[in-house]
């Protein structure tokens, strides 16, 4: 069997896809069972935005960052999520996000259990109103099988040609 694995290159591509995606699964079920979920009344919500310049081997660039923060009445801690949006000014998305957010609306906030101890500022994980989730920051596990299908297929081949 190890043999096989690594008889040609496509057999090791395969081999690695698959083991690769494994331990992509096994990452986001560690990093969901870190994860706590806080339902408050909204305080507060507004975007600040960074901006940046950089210069790079063929001129300038703007590296335009927009966060979305949603204070709520917990203990001067602040959630965030952020879109990065190049030379544009404004991001629909948040701004969409943003409306639907009114002040003392309840919502439901999912965040790493470990940066909620240790930090004022913690960026959301997953964000749902009304039972309607409008951010989910995790890996959709769509791709995950998509890639093991695709080797899967790679170790077919190789192991049908060689």
């Amino acid at each position: 069997m190890l043999k096989f694995i690594f008889k040609n290159k496509l057999s090791v591509l395969g081999t690695f896809i698959i083991i690769c995606s494994v331990g992509v699964i096994f990452y986001n079920i560690n990093k969901s069972q870190n994860l706590v979920v806080i339902s408050q009344n909204v305080k507060n919500v507004y975007t600040q935005t960074e901006k940046k310049e950089s210069e790079f081997k063929y001129g300038k660039t703007n590296l335009n960052t927009i966060y979305l923060y949603i204070e709520t009445h917990l203990n001067n801690i602040k959630f965030y999520t952020y879109e990065n949006i190049g030379n544009d000014i404004e991001s629909q998305h948040l701004e969409k996000i943003k409306s639907e957010l009114p002040i003392g609306s309840k919502i439901s906030i999912w965040v790493d259990k470990n940066e909620i101890n240790n930090y004022k500022d913690v960026e959301i994980q997953r964000l749902e109103i009304n039972h309607e989730i409008i951010i989910n920051n995790s890996i959709s596990f769509l791709y995950i099988i998509i890639a093991i299908f695709i080797g899967s297929i790679f170790l077919f081949i190789s192991k049908k040609y060689t």
